[in-house]
């Protein structure tokens, strides 16, 4: 089976549904898909930038810790 395929949905412990327009959807062990990069820019992406937690987070998780 190879893709391109797009992930639909990961589920805990590793699995992975993924879905084609030949074959539709179907779980596979997340360990065994390999990256599919291509020209084709990604649509509807979003990117965030992080900042550092504040000093004051960093307090509050130690003693919770």
């Amino acid at each position: 089976w190879t893709g391109p395929y797009r992930v639909s949905k990961v589920f805990p412990y590793g699995a992975i549904e993924i879905w084609s327009e030949k074959y539709g959807n179907f779980k596979v062990n997340g360990h065994r898909l390999k990256h599919y990069i291509t020209g084709d820019p990604i649509i509807g992406a979003s990117c965030y930038k992080l900042s550092n937690p504040s000093p004051l987070f960093s307090e509050i998780h130690e003693k919770s810790s």
